[in-house]
């Protein structure tokens, strides 16, 4: 993309979003962007990237190769594991490592969701437990 271009980054949630919105410095090679949700709500769980084009301006992506972005390795980076921070020496879980099963423990009672992601931020398993331990198995999930 050429030098200029704008690329917003959108933290979101049903209802709500925090949007941050960086130029690009460099053009047809790699550059790192970043993003500062400083004192942005934590519980958002969706990031969408942006790619709002402004009428009459030059930076307009045309379909070419110096108009095409590539994106890797897009994380968030010191974000608190929103709630879990201020109790995570409650929190547990065991054995590590495990092949088949493994316990979550959290002596809160008030309950937790338990989410587990893979490598590529699809979710494979959620569950809303009101017990103090809930254990995973984890031969349902496909290898790797």
């Amino acid at each position: 993309a050429p030098i200029g271009t704008n690329v917003t980054l959108k933290a979101e949630k049903p209802f709500w979003g925090e949007e941050r919105s960086v130029q690009t410095t460099k053009t047809e090679e790699w550059e790192t962007l970043s993003f500062d949700f400083t004192n942005a709500p934590t519980d958002m769980p969706t990031l969408a990237l942006l790619f709002d084009f402004v009428a009459g301006s030059s930076n307009v992506g045309d379909g070419s190769a110096t108009s095409t972005f590539y994106f890797d390795e897009i994380k968030y980076a010191n974000v608190p594991l929103g709630g879990i921070e201020e109790s995570k020496e409650l929190f547990s879980v065991y054995p590590n490592p495990t092949s088949d099963k493994w316990t979550v423990r959290n002596p809160s009672s008030t309950g937790c969701t338990i989410q587990i992601f893979d490598l590529k931020g699809q979710q494979l398993y959620q569950v809303l437990t009101s017990s103090q331990s809930h254990t995973i198995d984890a031969t349902d999930f496909a290898a790797g």
